[in-house]
């Protein structure tokens, strides 16, 4: 899972995105600073026990807590600026992660009229796929640099993260 913590608004700190060590943040324009953790969960039995029903929710408010914390001080490393932001909102959050890796886009082999746009790296790969993705929409189009990434293709088992 992902987890993303929220601050209250604040004045403008950042008008990038930050990937370091532990957590990754950005702030909306609404002044909110948008937390996400960069490790993942603990890997022990607990844990894997905990996450086996892919939980929307912490169990308890203070696990919520501990999480934001951890990643309010892995973020006051880069952005000395943001000590003393008060979290106003914990989320648990599952990554859309194609079964190789692999974004999916593309019509739906089920439903031609659903375009599909799956994948993890949304950040770094959204700029590119928007425009490739609106040109195919717009013009009717097919770009063949998609090709390989389409829902119809053979999906592998392939344990990349």
């Amino acid at each position: 899972p992902g987890v993303i913590a929220i601050t209250r608004p604040m004045p403008r700190l950042i008008d990038h995105i930050i990937i370091a060590p532990g957590v990754h943040l950005h702030q909306r324009n609404d002044g909110r600073i948008v937390l996400g953790e960069q490790q993942g969960a603990p890997q022990n039995q607990a844990h894997a026990l905990r996450l086996e029903g892919r939980p929307n929710a912490f169990p308890d408010p203070t696990i919520a807590d501990q999480h934001a914390a951890r990643m309010l001080a892995a973020a006051e490393h880069f952005l000395p600026a943001i000590k003393g932001a008060q979290i106003d909102d914990v989320h648990i959050g599952w990554r859309p992660l194609p079964i190789d890796g692999h974004p999916v886009l593309g019509a739906s082999t089920l439903r031609p009229n659903i375009y599909l746009a799956i994948m993890h790296s949304g950040v770094s790969l959204a700029p590119i796929v928007g425009q490739l993705v609106t040109h195919e929409l717009l013009n009717g189009a097919v770009v063949n640099r998609l090709q390989e990434f389409r829902p119809g293709r053979k999906f592998s088992l392939i344990k990349r993260y």
